[in-house]
């Protein structure tokens, strides 16, 4: 698990301590889920009837206990990452819409700067593709 850990935080390129104490939670959030997943999939592999009388019902009710717990340690995970990404970009969302007309057999080259947000802001240019649009 930490070296799970260690990798996420070099993945995330984390920038202090408080990213690095996230980063490793989401990693052991993941695998965490990842376990109680496959133990989900190992009791309900072993669910081939649904009589009360075998001791199917026990394994279905556990497969079923460890996939809700697997899904709410994803959920987890999922808020982590969205709380790495306002710590890195202040709770800010900026959207720009551009319209643009292209005519018949016309070509349309759509360009401008993007700024990843976050304190060590950086822009840079992104191209759209060349393409005929027709009507």
């Amino acid at each position: 698990m930490l070296d799970l850990a260690v990798d996420t935080a070099e993945t995330i390129q984390a920038r202090n301590s408080l990213e690095r104490m996230l980063a490793h939670q989401l990693a052991a959030a993941h695998g965490l889920a990842m376990k109680l997943t496959a133990k989900a999939s190992y009791f309900a592999g072993h669910v081939t009837s649904w009589d009360p009388k075998c001791r199917q019902q026990v394994q279905s009710i556990e497969a079923a206990r460890m996939a809700a717990a697997a899904a709410r340690m994803m959920e987890a995970f999922q808020r982590g990452l969205l709380t790495l990404d306002r710590l890195r970009n202040g709770g800010r969302q900026v959207v720009t819409v551009q319209h643009v007309n292209v005519g018949d057999g016309g070509q349309a080259v759509v360009a401008g700067e993007v700024s990843t947000g976050g304190r060590r802001s950086r822009k840079r240019k992104v191209a759209g593709g060349k393409g005929d649009q027709q009507k």
